[in-house]
């Protein structure tokens, strides 16, 4: 009965390792996805473009601020070309595309943010954050968040993101 006792007892703190080991496995799983992500943007910032732009959009999150039907905007810009010299200048126009009672309707970051310039603004040598607020009107669906970014002098560039709108 003492040896039954005792391997019983074995058993049992060895189930308890193994969960331990288990819950400790799924959450450095969780770590090591979330540096991958990380480490997934970083590159994108410090590695040139194929095409040579001058320019592209390296990062868009429309998240929650806490208010019911208001986001936070932020958009990572990052130089593509390697002639960081000077700096790039130039516009970043931010449209929300959706529904609002049956029919489609596009409304630019001024019409959803007073306090927002529209468009944003932006001087650059290697990267820029460009951060706004916006507030959907109620009623409003919103499907596409739509970036047109125009550089002085080397053009412009576009793209269109599905909402909820998370990239990089």
């Amino acid at each position: 009965q003492l040896r039954i006792a005792f391997l019983e007892h074995s058993l049992k703190l060895a189930n308890q390792s193994a969960t331990l080991v288990r819950k400790s496995m799924i959450k450095q799983q969780a770590q090591l996805d979330d540096l991958q992500r990380r480490l997934t943007f970083y590159r994108g910032i410090v590695t040139p473009t194929e095409t040579g732009a001058a320019l592209r959009i390296a990062g868009l999150q429309v998240l929650p601020d806490g208010s019911e039907r208001q986001y936070r905007v932020q958009i990572v810009l990052v130089r593509g070309d390697e002639h960081s010299k000077s700096p790039l200048r130039g516009t970043c126009s931010v449209t929300v595309s959706g529904e609002r009672a049956g029919r489609k309707e596009r409304l630019s970051l001024g019409s959803v943010s007073p306090d927002t310039p529209d468009p944003l603004q932006f001087t650059l040598r290697y990267f820029a954050n460009l951060s706004g607020a916006l507030r959907l009107p109620a009623g409003f669906v919103p499907h596409h968040v739509d970036v047109s970014v125009k550089v002085q002098g080397k053009g412009k560039i576009s793209a269109s993101y599905s909402w909820p709108a998370f990239r990089g």
